[in-house]
């Protein structure tokens, strides 16, 4: 899965972060609850 650690991290933040942490979130909202 995604990372969110890591993708906080990246930088400079690319917009398409931003995309794939919303994709995550849809995905497997059960993780972060």
């Amino acid at each position: 899965g995604l990372d969110l650690k890591s993708v906080s991290y990246t930088n400079p933040p690319h917009p398409s972060t931003n995309a794939c942490i919303q994709e995550f979130i849809d995905r497997e909202p059960e993780k972060l609850r």
